[in-house]
């Protein structure tokens, strides 16, 4: 009688949860949580005051500049003491970090962005072991490099030589808050005769061909195969088994008819899923086992020339670009909550938007993100992180770790549909020089770091996917002359190309600032603390005034300003994202900088640090809606002239209903046409309304245009065309009424967060749904609604009618 022989799976202990938190110099021995950091478990137990409230960053700074242990015991089974193998994974230890098992030291590492594995078998035993993490702080570390003596001619200084998120140094929008700690899972694994490392599925698109290639750690004597199943919707579509040679198993598989992934509001998210299971040739039963999911679609660029902009398409087709640019969304790292990031998602794919730009200042997002992405169909321009420094790739040590570094995330992150692009850096491109200095990096290191070294990694390891080496190097725009150079909105209507940068700051509105300032900081925007929170190099707040001094008349309260800046805002943006969404093919993408922030603070956000989106976010919604109405007065001719953007990918039939009206609501004229809107990205010009005779009789400052699209199928488009700035338009008591009914309550998505700063909008409390109707007698530019008494993140801004 035959026996099947035993089949072991890889076992997994893990290690996260509860460990002790020890400084002994401050007499500091406190329960922590993991995955997490040191500021975190801090703030829990009542040792730090909450880093976000009024100037208190400046009082947990000595946090990051000392060493933390991290500390527990853990219990290892005779059966995982079995195993063969036996190694110790860590997703992510922050920065500097130092491994001892019972007492004997395992490791030292120096990279936050790295998965790390050990064998761990010799240290163990069963029973009740023990394990210890310390972490060094970073900046001694740094100083130690500013003059290495193995490169005397490389002066180089600064963050560039820690692999860790550049933000937490300190950034125009961000706080000094230098983390260390457990940041990701850990755990014990242990196999014997082989487990899965990675499985990469690479593209073809001819008849939907899948090159399938499976990483396997094996016993040299034991033949090892990879059996493979594609399916699409609990249906098989394609299968393969491909026996494992040096540690890869290869197979291509044939999907017939295959379904393509395309962005929302271009067609559906079609993802199929890849299992792998690895089993010995000769027996049955599955030694290891995994997933992947992944959309059949293809993403090319049409780069930059003197005749037309860079511009994206997928699966051939090309596309206005309609996003923004993200940044970390906490600066207390572990935070950052897969649910949250995925809310942030969900509320961009709601904004119409397609593209975010994962700025190369932060740290590799998590999985979740991603995941997200691929489901709602929200393409990301994926940037390593580099960000604004010079980097020395002049160091054999550095290049092998940062080479390690992109393997671990290009192999974590290269099956995802979304990526639309791996950028290799932010602006570093502005860093480089002749020669090595505390401030740049030689031509000749740029582009070893960004032309060969990152791109082999990604061409190795996803074939078919993009790069390009940095941004703006990549043709896209960083625009600031709004912004830093001072220059009006109307300044946008010269700009054209693919605009990946360009923004204007604002503050929160008041519940968030109450969350981090007292009664005292609240007498204008310019006390102590306003602008300790406001990193803008120069005065930031003040340019916020500056700007209504140009546009609008001085707010009359504290809150008014707050208010007020949120208009300026958008108005600026909207200036710009209008245009270029009328510009096309000459303009092709619009990423606002930024889209959230890492603290609560005055900044660029549309979104700020507990989630309640400002009025740019909801005014972004309808001018990156697929189908929307435009307006713009052309001084010259002293026209109205309406335009439509569509992103579908069919011809439409619409009528725009438009009237001009004075400010105390009568209507001097109005009328109604037909429009037909061209196919696929396109802008239809679809009315030049005269209206010189209009201004002349009632003033340029007492009269506005109203018009609305509507198209079957689609949400209203409204525009508004005034023909003076806002602090010449007298605005009267529109008489609003105003009728709000409760519909139902849900569950607030994400549940509670630890460690959460003052006045969080992230718990688990059910949001009330109101539908609500308003009306007025007179015209409201903008109207802004609110529940009394309610969160802040329930409110909504609209225009009226």
């Amino acid at each position: 009688m035959s026996t099947v022989p035993e089949i072991k799976t890889p076992d997994i202990l893990t290690l996260d949860g509860r460990w002790r938190l020890v400084q002994p110099e401050r007499h500091i021995d406190i329960a922590a949580h993991v995955p997490g950091v040191v500021q975190s478990d801090l703030l829990a137990a009542g040792k730090i005051p909450d880093p976000y409230y009024r100037d208190n960053e400046n009082a947990v700074h000595w946090v990051g500049e000392t060493t933390w242990t991290y500390t527990r015991r853990f219990t290892v089974s005779g059966t995982l003491m079995r195993h063969r193998h036996l190694v110790l994974h860590c997703d992510g230890l922050d920065t500097l970090a130092h491994v001892t098992v019972n007492g004997k030291k395992l490791a030292d590492t120096d990279n936050m962005f790295r998965t790390w594995e050990f064998d761990v078998r010799p240290l163990l035993h069963t029973g009740t072991n023990t394990i210890a993490i310390s972490f060094d702080p970073v900046e001694p570390y740094l100083r130690a490099r500013d003059h290495q003596a193995a490169f005397p001619d490389k002066p180089m200084s600064g963050w560039g030589y820690i692999r860790k998120a550049p933000f937490q140094g300190g950034w125009d929008f961000a706080p000094k808050i230098i983390t260390c700690g457990i940041w990701r899972d850990i755990s014990l694994v242990g196999w014997d005769d082989a487990r899965l490392t990675d499985i990469g599925a690479n593209q073809r698109h001819h008849g939907g061909v899948v090159d399938l290639d499976v990483d396997v750690e094996a016993i040299a004597d034991k033949p090892v195969v990879a059996e493979t199943t594609v399916s699409f919707h609990g249906h098989i579509v394609a299968r393969s088994t491909a026996p494992v040679t040096n540690g890869v198993g290869k197979s291509t598989l044939h999907i017939l008819h295959p379904q393509l992934w395309w962005p929302e509001g271009m067609g559906p998210q079609n993802l199929y899923n890849v299992d792998v299971a690895l089993r010995i040739s000769s027996g049955v039963g599955s030694l290891d086992h995994g997933t992947r999911t992944i959309g059949l679609r293809t993403v090319t660029w049409s780069q930059k020339t003197d005749k037309h902009p860079l511009t994206l398409a997928v699966n051939g087709r090309p596309f206005f670009a309609k996003g923004t640019n993200w940044v970390p969304c906490d600066s207390l790292i572990s935070r950052a909550t897969a649910a949250r990031e995925r809310k942030f998602v969900d509320d961009a794919v709601d904004a119409n938007m397609n593209l975010i730009r994962l700025w190369g200042g932060g740290y590799y997002e998590d999985d979740a993100l991603f995941d997200e992405c691929d489901k709602k169909g929200l393409m990301l321009w994926t940037e390593f992180k580099y960000a604004d420094a010079a980097y020395p790739a002049f160091d054999p040590a550095w290049v092998a770790n940062v080479k390690a570094e992109t393997v671990d995330n290009v192999r974590r992150l290269r099956n995802h549909p979304c990526i639309a692009v791996w950028s290799g850096n932010n602006e570093c491109i502005g860093f480089v020089a002749d020669k090595t200095d505390s401030n740049h990096m030689t031509h000749e290191d740029y582009n070893l770091l960004f032309h060969k070294l990152l791109p082999g990694v990604v061409h190795d390891l996803a074939p078919s996917a993009y790069y390009t080496p940095g941004s703006p190097e990549a043709g896209d725009d960083h625009d600031w002359s709004v912004w830093h150079g001072g220059a009006p909105f109307e300044s946008y209507l010269d700009v054209h190309g693919f605009m990946s940068e360009f923004g204007y700051q604002s503050f929160p509105q008041p519940k968030t600032v109450d969350a981090y300032t007292n009664h005292d900081d609240r007498a204008n925007v310019i006390t102590t603390v306003m602008r300790f929170h406001q990193r803008n190099w120069g005065s930031g707040n003040q340019m916020i005034l500056n700007g209504f001094n140009r546009y609008y008349h001085k707010p009359k309260d504290f809150d008014s300003t707050l208010w007020l800046s949120q208009i300026q805002q958008s108005d600026g943006v909207l200036t710009g994202v209008e245009h270029w969404r009328r510009d096309w093919p000459h303009s092709s993408g619009s990423l606002v900088w930024q889209y959230d922030d890492c603290w609560p603070t005055a900044s660029w956000a549309m979104v700020d640090y507990f989630g309640r989106p400002k009025a740019l976010w909801y005014r972004l919604r309808h001018a990156y809606a697929p189908v929307m109405l435009s307006g713009q007065f052309d001084k010259q001719t002293a026209n109205a002239d309406l335009w439509i953007s569509n992103d579908r990918p069919h011809a439409l039939r619409g009528v725009v209903d438009w009237a001009l009206v004075r400010l105390d609501g009568s209507i001097l004229k109005k009328g109604a046409i037909d429009a037909r809107i061209a196919a696929g990205e396109s802008s239809t010009h679809v009315l030049s309304l005269p209206c010189k005779d209009a201004i002349a009789a009632t003033g340029a400052n007492n009269v506005l245009l109203w018009s609305t699209l509507h198209v079957d199928g689609e949400p209203a488009s409204k525009a508004v065309i005034a023909f003076a700035k806002p602090k010449f338009i007298p605005l009267q008591n529109p008489g609003f009424k105003i009728v709000a009914l409760p519909l139902t309550v849900s569950p607030r998505p994400g549940g509670a967060q630890q460690s959460e700063p003052r006045a969080t909008s992230w718990g688990a409390r059910p949001i009330k749904s109101y539908a609500v109707t308003i009306a007025a007698t007179k015209p409201a530019l903008r109207a802004w609604l609110d529940l009394v008494g309610g969160s802040g993140d329930q409110s909504v801004m609209t225009s009226s009618d």
